[in-house]
Formats: C-alpha cells, sequence, structure tokens
C-alpha cells in the first residue's frame, strides 16, 4: 500500500515493520482524505512523516470513521434482529409441523376425546367463540395432552 502512494519499496518495509499498523493506517486515511480534497502536495513526504511522527487521524477523518463505525453496528443490529426473526418463525414453524403431525396420526375417537378434555382443561373465554382445533389454543392444548409436551 505504501509503494503504491510512492514511498521506495526499502522504506516502506522499514517504516511498516518499525511501527504500530494502526499508526500506518491513520496516516494513509489522511493522506487519502487529503488528496481527495486537493490539500495534498507530496503525498509520499507526507506519510513518512505522518508515520514517522505519529500524526494523529485530522478531525474530518476521524468524523467520518465514526459515522462508517455507527453504520456499520447498524447494519449488524439489522441482520441479527433478522436473524433472530427468522429463527424464530423457523421455530414456530417447526413446532406447527409436529403438532399437525401428531394430530393427524391420532385416531378420529382418540382426537376427539383429547379435544373434549382440551376444551374442559381451557379457560372458558379461550374456547367460547371458537371449541375447535383450528383454535391454537384448543390445538395446543390437544397436542399437549397427546405427547405430554407443553406447547408454547
Amino acid at each position: 500500500m505504501l509503494t503504491n502512494q510512492g514511498i521506495p519499496e526499502n522504506l516502506a518495509h522499514r517504516l511498516v515493520t518499525q511501527k504500530d499498523p494502526e499508526a500506518v493506517a491513520k496516516v494513509l486515511l489522511n493522506a487519502f482524505y487529503l488528496q481527495s480534497q486537493g490539500k495534498l502536495q507530496n503525498g509520499p513526504g507526507y506519510i513518512r512523516a505522518g508515520i514517522e511522527d505519529g500524526y494523529d487521524l485530522l478531525p474530518q477523518v476521524a468524523t467520518r470513521l465514526e459515522g462508517r463505525r455507527r453504520e456499520l453496528q447498524a447494519r449488524l443490529r439489522d441482520i441479527e434482529n433478522q436473524t433472530r426473526q427468522s429463527r424464530e418463525v423457523d421455530a414456530r414453524e417447526s413446532q406447527e409441523a409436529a403438532v399437525a403431525y401428531v394430530l393427524e396420526r391420532l385416531h378420529p375417537d382418540e382426537l376427539q376425546r383429547l379435544t373434549a378434555a382440551a376444551l374442559s382443561a381451557l379457560p372458558e373465554p379461550i374456547v367460547k367463540r371458537n371449541p375447535t382445533l383450528s383454535n391454537p389454543f384448543v390445538r395446543g392444548k390437544v397436542y399437549e395432552l397427546a405427547c405430554g409436551d407443553p406447547v408454547e
């Protein structure tokens, strides 16, 4: 990277081995910024002096980096949220598939008996309007009674 900016190879090697990589990166970021603003007349000289003298980030560069860091953190949070939501959806779908599988395998008489037991075990307000297997509470309770596994 330093040789691309006009620093001789032997000097670039010496600077990189003697100085902290972070210090080199700071000076290069400053140089790129100054170059983009048309304010860098002697790039190799600035880079060499900056590395040797330990220049800090220019305030403008630090502000841009902080903005990028925040942007990346926001993107990472969004990705984490999407991943978590996707896992939750997958878990619900898997659970519903397990419930459907068990209910489909039950003998109709057993299914009817378990449905009646579920309706009597659940509070009336939950089952009053829909006392069938299409009610998720009834469906979950029937599965729980059939398998002994509580449905979340």
